[in-house]
């Protein structure tokens, strides 16, 4: 009986102390992994912004609409284009009613919204009266958005910003073949544009005038219709009938001047052709 109890306290102790070893390494491995959770937690959070969907909203000046400059001057963004390989960006701007009574000019900075207390080189690469071609250098990696800032100098006199256009890195257009070009390759890039606008032009006209001539043409049956009417009419009716086609008639005269205006537009359109197309022989 003595032996039967002796050996059931050797393992119970036996069985005590493999329990607290358990005990000690299954705490140990809890806190271990309790530790890797935090470390991933932690990754996660301060790694986030590199993979997760950007929401903030999309700041960015449209292509081809005018905003207001000043007063009589309006201002166009027709391209903007980032090199990411190269790091920079070429925005093109367009003036129109601009007045040259005075001594005008465009001053330019841009800031990134990474880092906006920073501003980034500027140069204006090609200035034609009304156009600018503005580059932007050292572009950051993940700039998110960039204002390009625009101060107006009247006589020497540079007033505040008086305009800003956006480019968000969502919407921006990337070309890494694209390449800083000189004030003469320049000039020669806007004459062919300046000679393809100008034969859209001519086109339109064209398409106009021969809506325009349609509109001659059924006023002319009209006005015959009217005369063949004439014959079985009473003297009052005749009367009536003589009235409208004076109305058709100077209908159609109206209709006669606008194709005459469109077609002296169009003059001047192939005039700026031949001088644009004279230009590009002479380079």
């Amino acid at each position: 009986m003595n032996k039967f109890k002796q050996f059931i306290q050797e393992k119970t102790a036996d069985f005590k102390e493999n329990t607290t070893k358990t005990l000690t390494k299954n705490t140990s491995n809890y806190y271990y992994f309790f530790f890797l959770i935090v470390i991933i937690i932690s990754i996660f959070f301060l790694t986030s912004r590199m993979f997760l969907e950007d929401n903030s909203i999309i700041k960015s000046t449209s292509l081809d609409q005018s905003y207001s400059l000043n007063s009589t001057t309006k201002l166009t963004l027709t391209d903007w284009i980032y090199n990411e390989k190269k790091q920079f960006m070429l925005a093109k701007i367009t003036l129109e009613d601009v007045n040259y009574n005075y001594q005008y000019d465009l001053n330019f900075n841009a800031v990134s919204k990474v880092n906006p207390s920073e501003k980034l080189p500027v140069k204006i690469v090609y200035k034609r009266l009304d156009r600018y071609y503005i580059l932007i250098e050292n572009i950051p990696e993940n700039y998110g958005q960039i204002s390009l800032r625009i101060h107006q100098t009247f006589d020497n006199k540079e007033e505040e910003n008086i305009l800003k256009i956006y480019g968000d890195n969502r919407e921006m257009k990337i070309d890494n073949s694209v390449k800083i070009k000189t004030q003469e390759e320049y000039h020669l890039e806007e004459a062919k544009l300046e000679i393809e606008k100008s034969k859209e032009k001519q086109q339109k006209l064209n398409e106009e005038n021969t809506k325009y001539q349609n509109q001659i043409d059924r006023i002319d049956n009209i006005i015959q219709q009217l005369l063949d009417d004439k014959k079985y009419k009473t003297n009052e009716e005749i009367r009536q009938i003589d009235e409208q086609i004076i109305l058709k008639e100077k209908e159609k005269d109206t209709i006669k001047r606008k194709i005459e205006d469109n077609k002296n537009l169009y003059l001047v359109e192939e005039k700026e052709i031949e001088s644009l197309t004279k230009q590009l022989e002479e380079s």
